[in-house]
């Protein structure tokens, strides 16, 4: 990439950032399905409630699933879910794609992207 459209990327990443914790949350994780070329990435809370998704997860079917495969820490059938704290309390990140080495990155990506809205947002 050169200089100025690595400039570019990352100022329209901050122009994309938002103050409500929500709107955040899902930008956050459209941006991991967008860099790792990966079909879904969901957030949901301990109990399994969705929290936010990107937009490929477009049917109530995809999310229930989503939050249902979150049961279950690892990596099984193209999704992958890890277990994490931000802020005290206890979520779940899911992502779905074809590549498992992408999946695992996008997941790392996404915590550490979630982690970062809690601290910054209300």
């Amino acid at each position: 990439m050169h200089t100025d459209s690595v400039s570019y990327h990352f100022e329209n990443q901050r122009r994309r950032r938002s103050g409500d914790r929500t709107l955040a949350l899902n930008l956050q994780l459209e941006q991991v399905v967008n860099d790792f070329e990966l079909g879904a990435c969901l957030l949901a809370d301990e109990s399994g409630e969705l929290i936010a998704a990107s937009h490929t997860c477009t049917t109530a079917y995809d999310k229930a699933l989503g939050a249902l495969k979150a049961s279950a820490n690892g990596a099984q059938d193209g999704i992958s879910v890890r277990e994490f704290h931000a802020s005290g309390s206890r979520y779940l990140v899911a992502t779905s794609g074809q590549e498992p080495v992408m999946n695992e990155v996008g997941v790392y990506r996404a915590i550490l992207g979630v982690r970062r809205i809690h601290t910054n947002t209300r």
